[in-house]
């Protein structure tokens, strides 16, 4: 089991976080060994009689729920691995990168947090994505120290670091650490390998189940926020449109339309003007769900399992959802994610948040 003697170069850093308490989040590049430290800091605070819970943000490369997913352990005891640890709480992303999610994954990561908190545990440890490259990346983590407001943030590299960075108004006690020469990094395929495993467990005893859309609440989607099309009207816009149109929702101001092949922008947007007075509009290709990530939820707003749109009955307004959760007769909401993977675990495709 590795320790704080194993790392050296972060002895100093995991004594001073462990002494002081608080929320420490851990960020760097892939393969800097962001998980290693917190499990290391989560060890050296339990052996210290601390309280400590763990907070996965890593969406791409979770150990502790379900990719996808930000998850929440309070620990009762040292542990090997985060994988040999169940999630007290779990918060569905839909998304295996920030990239295409940023929002979802903020609020996710705050909700989770969130959890922590509320278990007053001595030491909240949050482990990250490593998605810090770009404008957008180094937003998402301003915007997470900004909303968090950690004790201590710990920035692992393997270049020196920055000097003159720009801090967030109230700054946190910062860390920056190197990489010990012991964290070897992983190639991208392998990388990518690991996750499809932990998806493929995860659906590994699927059963596909049936929803209709008025049973549940839809969130991520513009599905059930309307009044659905008539045959004749889908009809009408498939003439108008030339593409076929499966299916459509109208309300205040909006047209939503599911098409099997994607018509012009322009010519959309103008029969929702003149056929409804619509001056907003969504178009989702129907391949776009095939296989889509979504969380399902109980009446309170818990997740209660992940699982895959396998198809949709549009005439009959239901979904078909294959999901492992042995709790799907108290699922209430039904909140669409941006990635679609398959029952292998391998990522077909990512959507933009508006695609369906």
């Amino acid at each position: 089991m590795a320790n704080e003697s194993d790392y050296p170069e972060w002895q100093a850093a995991t004594e001073r976080i462990t002494g002081s308490g608080g929320l420490a989040l851990v960020i760097g590049p892939p393969d800097t060994g962001k998980t290693t430290f917190c499990r290391v800091l989560a060890l050296q605070a339990l052996a210290q009689g601390r309280s400590v819970a763990i907070v996965d943000a890593d969406t791409g490369q979770s150990e502790l729920g379900p990719p996808s997913c930000v998850s929440v352990a309070v620990l009762q005891a040292p542990f090997e691995r985060l994988s040999d640890l169940q999630p007290d709480m779990t918060a569905f992303v839909g998304s295996v990168s920030p990239r295409y999610g940023t929002i979802e994954h903020l609020a996710a990561v705050c909700r989770a947090v969130g959890y922590a908190r509320s278990r007053h545990p001595d030491l909240i440890v949050c482990d990250t994505t490593g998605y810090v490259r770009g404008l957008t990346a180094k937003r998402l983590k301003r915007a997470k120290i900004e909303a968090l407001q950690p004790e201590h943030v710990v920035r692992l590299s393997r270049r020196p670091p920055a000097t003159g960075s720009e801090a967030p108004p109230k700054r946190p006690e910062i860390h920056d650490l190197p990489v010990p020469a012991a964290i070897v990094p992983k190639p991208p395929p392998l990388r990518a390998r690991r996750r499809e495993a932990r998806f493929e467990r995860v659906f590994a005893a699927s059963v596909v189940r049936t929803w209709a859309l008025d049973s549940v609440q839809l969130h991520g989607t513009w599905l059930g926020s309307g009044k659905p099309l008539m045959a004749a009207a889908l009809a009408q816009l498939s003439r108008r449109l030339r593409a076929a149109t499966r299916y459509g929702e109208v309300s205040s101001g909006h047209l939503g339309i599911v098409v099997g092949a994607m018509p012009r922008r322009d010519a959309v947007e103008q029969a929702a003007r003149e056929l409804y007075g619509a001056a907003d509009v969504s178009v989702t290709h129907e391949a776009n769900l095939d296989q889509l990530l979504v969380g399902l939820h109980d009446g309170e707003g818990a997740f209660v399992g992940l699982g895959r749109i396998t198809a949709v009955d549009w005439a009959g307004r239901a979904l078909h959802i294959a999901t492992a959760t042995h709790s799907h007769s108290i699922v209430r909401s039904i909140h669409f994610g941006l990635a679609r993977v398959n029952a292998s675990g391998q990522t077909l495709g990512v959507l933009w948040p508006g695609d369906v």
